[in-house]
């Protein structure tokens, strides 16, 4: 079978234009809506619309997080390899590596604290901008307690010998970097069915599954067989499968476990040339933690990304992340919610962006 995914633009141009006013939530990202298929081993009769739509409460359950509070201690590696397609070449560990403990709070997502306490990354030596080493280490926490948020910069520099910053910030809002896509792959976030969108949208443009399968079961929607849904077996699980389907150049596909709660395990996007497949971004989720009667968080996920290009040349190899979760604890009856805020320490020059002063803790 040709599996064939529509971007969200070339959506734009299958869907009668009297629906997009209730489309317009979904398409402020990119290459996002779903399709489910059967696979080309295996023919599997599509989902009806009313099967569909019978799904809805329960894809809205798993997103319905039903914890109170999360603590997650996770460390992660990077390997390379130049070429995916060749088994004999194996992939190689790089000093690419982190270290964190997250604080998490339940359905809003809001509270969050992150201490990441090593963070080494390659740094990517581009034409005109030099680097005077290849890899950098930091050390450094971000939280957000629902009224401020905090930043606190330990150690940053050279891999060999990372210097001491001892600076903070206070800000009327979330920091930034608590919840962009790599800081959510520390915690395992992205990889769960509640939080794998990164919304950063008024509440009535965020993306959801649930949100998605609503639109897709909308009659006119339905008729343009955009949309397909279907169960197909994946790492072993009889899973949802689910994504968009058409003419466009890339493809995306989801898997979600319906006996472990529809748990996410699994993501593929890929990009068609000449008619051929190739891989964008990968991950598979081959290790899930039941945390409570109801909620399960990631332990073992591999992602595999795409070598980076820059002016249509490759300057970086395949890339595969390794997540695990050495502990999760969720609903800890003894849990402080003073754990949502980083403590400004003692010797640290701190920029109040409140109340537009710059001090330094301990000093008068």
């Amino acid at each position: 079978m040709n599996k064939q995914l529509l971007s969200t633009q070339n959506m734009l141009d299958v869907i009668p234009k009297n629906i997009f006013s209730s489309l317009k939530f979904i398409f402020t990202i990119s290459y996002i809506l779903l399709y489910i298929v059967g696979s080309a081993e295996a023919e599997t009769a599509n989902i009806s619309t009313e099967g569909i739509d019978s799904l809805i409460p329960l894809i809205e359950k798993a997103e319905t997080e039903c914890f109170d509070n999360l603590k997650v201690e996770a460390h992660g590696w990077a390997e390379t390899k130049s070429d995916i397609s060749d088994p004999c070449e194996l992939w190689k560990k790089t000093p690419e590596s982190w270290s964190c403990t997250a604080y998490l709070a339940g359905n809003t997502g809001e509270l969050k604290r992150v201490d990441v306490h090593s963070l080494v990354l390659k740094l990517l030596k581009l034409p005109g901008r030099p680097y005077p080493y290849s890899y950098s280490k930091e050390s450094f926490s971000v939280s957000y307690d629902g009224e401020f948020g905090k930043v606190i910069r330990h150690t940053k520099g050279p891999l060999e010998k990372p210097v001491n910053e001892k600076t903070g910030m206070l800000l009327p809002d979330p920091p930034r970097r608590l919840n962009v896509g790599y800081m959510k792959m520390f915690t395992g976030e992205k990889f769960t069915t509640s939080r794998f969108f990164d919304n950063d949208q008024e509440e009535q443009h965020k993306v959801s599954f649930s949100r998605i399968f609503q639109v897709a079961t909308k009659q006119e929607v339905a008729e343009t067989g955009t949309f397909k849904f279907m169960f197909e077996e994946f790492q072993g699980s009889e899973c949802l499968k689910f994504g968009t389907r058409g003419q466009s150049s890339t493809h995306e596909t989801w898997w979600l476990d319906p006996s472990r709660g529809f748990s996410l395990i699994g993501y593929e996007r890929v990009n068609i040339r000449d008619g051929k497949e190739k891989l964008v971004k990968r991950i598979a989720v081959s290790k899930l933690e039941k945390v409570n009667t109801n909620c399960w968080w990631p332990t073992e996920v591999t992602l595999i990304k795409c070598p980076l290009l820059w002016k249509g040349k490759r300057i970086s190899p395949y890339k595969k992340t390794v997540f695990r979760a050495s502990e999760v604890v969720a609903d800890d009856p003894n849990f402080d919610e003073s754990a949502f805020s980083v403590p400004f320490l003692e010797g640290y020059k701190i920029e109040d962006k409140v109340e537009g002063r710059t001090y330094t803790v301990g000093e008068k």
